[in-house]
């Protein structure tokens, strides 16, 4: 069934958020592979759409929404089945993921990954920062510490099926272990567990397509 629904951007971690949850929910979708720091999301068309001028955007007939957390969380709570999917229906339920939900973004990504990513792979943006980069990586574990207990809730974060926290900690994960971080033996056994899922392969062919083989 079509449900008109389009996405914006390819090749990072938060564009793979927003492609596997797609994905994971058997949606069919246009994928628009347009990439960050390419000029594409600087265009008049684009800046419409998402006047911050990042990537991933999600179409869904004329409404528009974007940040991948959002992204994610709106399309388990529209499109998900229950059967398939944790999707928490009350206030407590759902306030207790979206903590999860707020602490990964925060703390994992924004707070850590993205420190490593500014001075590290884009140091000739926004200069060499070694001590900013050497912290931020040590701050990234400690606060993964901080998940352990769900983690070792085998064998998702919320129990017998697959959330929203789950893609987005997964993809911290995978932006971690590209930014030379060396994760727990638990955090590498949970990542390992859900990467094994169909939908979690399909959407890294369908984010980095330069990674084809």
């Amino acid at each position: 069934m079509s449900h008109d629904l389009t996405l914006y951007g390819v090749g990072t971690s938060r564009t793979m958020r927003a492609h596997w949850m797609l994905l994971e929910l058997g949606l069919d979708y246009e994928s628009l592979p347009i990439q960050s720091r390419s000029g594409e999301t600087l265009t008049d068309e684009f800046r419409r759409l998402n006047p911050r001028h990042k990537i991933p955007v999600l179409k869904h007939g004329n409404f528009v929404l974007a940040e991948s957390a959002a992204i994610v969380q709106y399309l388990s709570e529209t499109f998900a089945h229950s059967t398939e999917m944790y999707v928490p229906r009350d206030a407590q339920a759902r306030a207790e993921m979206n903590e999860s939900c707020y602490f990964i973004m925060t703390e994992l990504d924004a707070g850590s990954l993205y420190v490593v990513r500014r001075h590290e792979g884009l140091a000739a943006i926004y200069g060499e920062a070694p001590t900013a980069v050497a912290s931020a990586k040590t701050y990234f574990l400690h606060n993964l510490e901080a998940m352990a207990p769900r983690i070792d809730r085998a064998p998702y974060l919320f129990g017998e099926l697959l959330s929203a926290a789950d893609i987005l900690l997964t993809t911290c994960l995978d932006w971690a272990v590209v930014s030379g971080i060396a994760l727990p033996k638990q955090a590498v056994d949970y990542q390992l567990r859900i990467a094994r899922r169909p939908a979690y392969q399909a959407a890294l062919k369908r984010n980095f397509p330069q990674n084809r083989g």
